[in-house]
């Protein structure tokens, strides 16, 4: 296992080695997580890919944003951990919070993206369904704000040592500025329909089928605004399917990747 800091104090982990002819994945977590998050992604996938996850600025050991421009430091953070890590290019698997860089990332530096697997996410995008179920999750949230809905009912109810796990992973995060989602959801920073089209990675938009925050029918819509997109439910999972059912996620990104 690699680890490092970049110029900027983004902290980075890395597992399996760089492949100059095949791309790395980059896990980007969200709101209620770090790069820890990851570690059944790294099981499965680092005995013969290159595997790459970072904490997002402002959680785990990660500074907090510095600046004004959102976008590019979102951006910038992304690149500049993946040439830390030796990755020329890399399949994108990002959760809720991570689609917003994510999504940016392959607009703005393509070259970097062989793929981008949204999951769980609006990824901020002006899409009024999105947006709609986003405002409707806010009235349900605690004070702990996305991450009280990071998982499902049943998972919490059938597993209750695996959710003191998730909640003890996200607890590592400093105090979130309560600024973040507005800047995050103002109207400025939204990604249209239209721009979708600008996106050539292949994407994979995935959901969990009992996700609180975002349920199904609130992003099944985007995929057609996309120029080449698929989407799948990750059924008997919440907003976490990566931490819920992760061999039924890994599975899903190992075809997807395997198909790009």
């Amino acid at each position: 296992m690699a680890q490092g800091m970049t110029p900027d104090g983004i902290a980075w982990i890395a597992a399996g080695k760089p492949d100059p002819d095949s791309p790395s994945l980059l896990f980007i977590h969200g709101a209620g997580a770090n790069s820890a998050a990851w570690w059944q992604q790294f099981e499965a996938f680092s005995h013969d890919r290159h595997c790459i996850a970072y904490d997002l600025a402002g959680f785990g050991a990660s500074k907090p944003i510095a600046g004004t421009n959102l976008r590019a430091e979102m951006v910038n953070a992304a690149a500049e951990v993946m040439a830390a890590a030796g990755a020329r290019q890399a399949h994108l698997v990002c959760q809720s919070l991570g689609g917003w860089t994510g999504l940016r990332l392959a607009l703005d530096r393509p070259e970097l993206v062989a793929s981008l697997a949204l999951s769980c996410t609006l990824a901020g995008i002006a899409h009024g369904p999105g947006l709609a179920a986003f405002q409707q999750a806010v009235a349900k949230m605690d004070e702990r704000g996305p991450a009280s809905l990071g998982l499902g009912e049943e998972f919490e109810s059938a597993h209750p040592l695996k959710a003191s796990l998730y909640r003890q992973l996200g607890a590592l995060n400093p105090q979130q500025d309560p600024a973040l989602s507005q800047r995050l959801f103002a109207p400025d920073f939204l990604v249209s329909l239209s721009q979708l089209k600008q996106v050539a990675a292949p994407t994979l938009i995935l959901t969990g089928g009992d996700d609180r925050i975002w349920p199904p029918e609130s992003l099944e819509g985007l995929s057609a605004h996309f120029v080449c997109a698929k989407f799948t439910v990750i059924w008997k999972s919440g907003h976490s399917p990566y931490f819920e059912r992760p061999a039924q996620f890994n599975q899903a990104i190992a075809d997807f990747v395997g198909s790009t």
